[in-house]
């Protein structure tokens, strides 16, 4: 016996009949007592082995669950290679919330799980099964960022918290667009800030970066990028690694080396020491082995790893050799985590199991509160569409939400808090060094700090990194055996170069600037600016005469076969083309006296027309038999046409069987074509149609048009023939000249003038683009640098760095109206419409064969249509029904002949008197 629950059971043990009855000699009486001696002994031994050792008991405690509370999850289990673990991990936390008599007492929790397969159509399926079906009041889930996004509307809709173990992207915990998403995992921007915080604090500003090919990776990507741009740091390569299946990896292992040796080949020419793994778990050993042999991995180069689960999972002997002097970044789990592990007896853990956990125990607290101040898991059902699942909206959804977001525990994964601010968990990690064959933690990173140093804790109290070779001296992120100092001559021209000289401290940034200093970093230069105030062509002609130390030109310059004869130009860094700025033109209504008639084009009008002269035609054939109504004639046809349009038209009047059919059908047409017109007609009303008086170099023939001087620009549109009234306009002269009428458009390349655009309301930028030009360096003829540079700029435009760069510093959101958005609604043709009038061609060929053909051959068939057998049965009933007409209306006539009313009037009384 483990239990007071067995003791009636006990109770009712077999005893001998004569005891029963009361039959009983001194040795029954024996017998009995020693009987409920033993029942006795074994109720008390189970009551002193409980108190004693209450571990060992299996059984939960006693308490009677009042209802049940489903816990739904949607985990990718067979989708990814934690998902079984984090399944197991929800399911003992259901398990443990049961078991405990001190969380929802009056509660049993239910879990219904589902695999989601990593698919998004099919997690969305999924929970709205689990919502509507199932009536969850949360979610453990979705396990995978894509199918999150998917379901958060619908999440949003019934208010159901969605607590997810995995999801690491960013944009799920943006409240105001993903509200009842939660991730118990912090973001990927989390994890980029402290790769980012590492990296700034061994004072390296030159690495690379290896990333999965996916969603994670792409992420990752983003926020490191972003975290970069803020600090000062390049990352001058980034390498996509294809995403494979473990047992990809295991089969086929030579050749995933040698694909990735080919991907990652282009690392060499960097000369970068500094590498950023971020990719699966399982893609780790083999992107090592192939960086191994490329030597990439020694004395010089330090790995970088941005998402460990444990360290354990590294403790494989090849892995560790291949880790040799690496950092990496993991968890950090308390004390708590490992006794868990025991009393589960888990050996392999995944910190997706353990987070998948948490968040049960997380949804299981704040439902304990919920309920204990007295607020009610009350649902109410929502209209849906037939056919789809049934779906609840939980009343005080919101309610709960909050309840979770301001839960605080010490969980196995960590301590569950979440940040007011950013929405985000709060979460400690560990800066991992791996060093001959262990590891040791070298700092501690916490999410709650404001400033890098405030986030990062390194030194002090944890022992200094040992890098490959054993040494405590950081090594250098690049090969920085050039170390030559260039004078460069800086044109300036936003936004490719901003300037600002306070207190006589000049400051460069701008698109050029961040090139330049990728470059100096890869190939290993310095440089110094000195700002040019003359033209294009004059800077060129300096640094050609040789007699000075500028020996470079950093300016927007167009190559061209002239000032190839003077210096000589790197690669390209950019392609542009030449775009027109003109004064923003104005707005008028589009619908005029007319707008009633935009809607629909003169074709489509006339065949409205048309359609309703041919539906009288066919209502006057189809009718033209009936005696009912003889004196249906074209006309009265015709307005039964046209009043189909406003409800007006008498079904009485239309008796055929084919004149029905024709009516009903166009009476859907005309429901169609007023459904057309009413929201075309709307639209027409409420539209601007704009005034463009400059949108291609044509409209610009014979008239002024502005350029800066000195330039390839204003060369090129000198040879234009109808462009003779060049006028010399600066970049900061542009605006001025076209609003005051000094030039009817300014030409550059386009990021110039969509920069003097931007904030500037009153011109905009056309969408018409011609000339492209190419955008270069200007070298000093005979310069060293020229070929490494022009090495460096060709990875710079296969790493995708060049895009990024270009995306960073020209794709704006202007304050204005966008004029080149389409402000004129297109008309309707007849093309668009066609489809009904196939209906109508076929409905009247229908009528009309039906017609001729019961009234030529089937007779009989006609006149049932109006409840008679023959055409003489129809003429003796039709003459019945006039004499009764008439019989009735004699005797109506003389029934009025035989009334009179006399009406007298009461001269002596104040009032009139009526006597009947």
């Amino acid at each position: 016996a483990h239990s007071c629950c067995c003791v009636p059971e006990l109770l009712l043990l077999p005893l001998p009949k004569a005891l029963v009855h009361g039959q009983m000699g001194s040795f029954a009486v024996y017998l009995r007592d020693f009987h409920l001696a033993i029942v006795w002994c074994c109720i008390f031994w189970s009551l002193v082995a409980s108190a004693a050792d209450p571990g060992q008991s299996t059984s939960q405690p006693s308490r009677e669950p009042h209802e049940h509370l489903v816990i739904g999850a949607l985990i990718p289990e067979q989708a990814t290679t934690s998902g079984k673990l984090v399944a197991n991990g929800f399911l003992s936390a259901i398990q443990d919330v049961n078991y405990r008599a001190d969380i929802l007492p009056r509660y049993k929790l239910q879990p219904i799980m589902r695999d989601t397969g990593g698919d998004t159509w099919l997690g969305f399926q999924h929970a709205a099964s689990v919502i509507g079906e199932g009536h969850a009041v949360a979610i453990v889930g979705p396990g995978l960022s894509r199918v999150a996004k998917v379901v958060s509307p619908l999440a949003s809709r019934c208010q159901i918290p969605f607590v997810t173990p995995s999801s690491t992207s960013l944009f799920l915990s943006l409240h105001e667009v993903h509200q009842f998403i939660l991730q118990l995992c912090p973001s990927s921007r989390v994890l980029s800030q402290v790769v980012i915080d590492v990296i700034r604090e061994f004072g390296w500003t030159y690495v690379a970066v290896i990333k999965s090919d996916g969603e994670h990776g792409e992420n990752a990507l983003y926020h490191m990028d972003q975290f970069a741009a803020q600090q000062g740091l390049s990352i001058i390569k980034v390498v996509d690694i294809p995403v494979y299946s473990g047992s990809e990896h295991q089969e086929n292992r030579t050749a995933v080396v040698e694909t990735l040796k080919r991907k990652m080949k282009c690392l060499v020419a960097l000369r970068a020491h500094i590498f950023v793994l971020s990719v699966l778990s399982h893609q780790l050993e083999l992107v090592l082995q192939a960086a191994d042999d490329l030597d990439l991995i020694g004395e010089e180069f330090v790995w970088i790893i941005d998402s460990i689960e444990s360290p354990e999972e590294l403790m494989r002997p090849k892995l560790l050799k291949l880790l040799q002097g690496s950092l990496g970044i993991s968890t950090s789990l308390p004390r708590s985590t490992s006794k868990w592990e025991r009393t589960h007896k888990i050996k392999d853990t995944s910190i997706y199991q353990l987070y998948a956990y948490d968040a049960v125990w997380l949804i299981a607290r704040a439902l304990h509160q919920f309920i204990l101040d007295g607020n009610s898991l009350y649902r109410r059902h929502l209209p849906g569409v037939e056919g789809s699942p049934k779906l609840y909206e939980l009343v005080d959804g919101q309610l709960l939400l909050d309840y979770i977001r301001n839960m605080t525990f010490e969980g196995v994964s960590g301590t569950i808090h979440f940040d007011r601010e950013t929405g985000e968990r709060v979460k400690t990690y560990n800066i991992v060094n791996m060093f001959n064959g262990s590891f040791s933690i070298v700092g501690k990173w916490s999410s709650a700090g404001s400033s890098r140093q405030k986030r990062l804790d390194m030194g002090g109290q944890y022992p200094y990194p040992r890098w490959y070779n054993g040494s405590e001296v950081t090594p250098a992120d690049r090969d920085v055996s050039t170390n030559q100092v260039i004078a460069a001559l800086a044109l300036i021209s936003e936004p490719y170069i901003f300037y600002s000289n306070s207190g006589g401290n000049e400051e460069f940034s701008g698109y050029l600037i961040d090139m330049m200093n990728e470059l100096s970093h890869a190939v290993g230069f310095n440089y110094s600016l000195t700002v040019w105030n003359g033209s294009y062509d004059d800077a060129l002609s300096y640094i050609s005469q040789g007699n000075h130390p500028y020996t470079l030109v950093v300016a927007d310059m167009t190559v061209t076969a002239e000032r190839s004869k003077v210096v000589q130009f790197s690669q390209s860094y950019l392609t542009v083309q030449m775009s027109l700025l003109v004064e923003r033109p104005s707005t008028e209504t589009a619908a005029g006296i007319w707008g009633f008639l935009a809607p629909f084009s003169y074709k489509v009008w006339l065949l409205v027309l048309g359609f309703f002269l041919f539906g009288a035609v066919v209502l006057r054939v189809t009718e033209a038999h009936r005696r009912k109504h003889p004196d249906l004639k074209f006309g009265e046809s015709l307005w039964i046409s046209f009043s189909c349009l406003f409800g007006t038209h008498e079904d009485d009047k239309v008796t055929s069987v084919y004149g029905r059919i024709w009516l009903q059908v166009m009476l859907l047409t005309l429901l169609v074509l007023t459904a057309v017109y009413t929201a075309m007609l709307t639209g027409f009303l409420l539209s601007k149609e704009l005034k463009l008086d400059v949108a291609e170099l044509q409209d610009l023939l014979n008239q002024p048009v502005g350029t800066t001087p000195g330039t390839s620009v204003f060369t090129y549109l000198r040879d234009i023939e109808g462009l003779k009234n060049i006028v010399p306009v600066s970049i900061a002269e542009a605006t001025p000249a076209i609003v005051n009428g000094t030039v009817k458009a300014f030409i550059f390349d386009r990021p110039s003038v969509q920069h003097i655009a931007l904030h500037n309301c009153s011109v905009y930028v056309t969408k018409f683009q011609f000339h492209p030009s190419q955008l270069s360096l200007a070298f000093q003829r005979g310069s060293a640098l020229l070929d490494p540079i022009n090495k460096q700029m060709q990875s710079f435009w296969e790493s995708g760095y060049l895009n990024r760069l270009y995306d960073r510093h020209f794709v704006w959101f202007s304050e204005c109206e966008d004029p080149d958005k389409p402000h004129m609604l297109p008309q309707i043709n007849i093309e668009e419409i066609s489809g009904i009038f196939i209906v109508l061609a076929i409905t009247v060929v229908v009528c009309f064969v039906g017609h001729f053909i019961t009234k030529r051959w089937l007779p009989s068939l006609s006149d049932v249509c109006v409840g008679t057998n023959s055409n003489k049965h129809y003429d003796r009933l039709w003459a019945l029904e006039e004499e009764k007409q008439r019989d009735s209306k004699a005797m109506t006539n003389n029934s009025i002949e035989g009334l009179y009313v006399d009406v007298t009037y009461d001269t002596n009384s104040d009032s009139e008197s009526v006597i009947e």
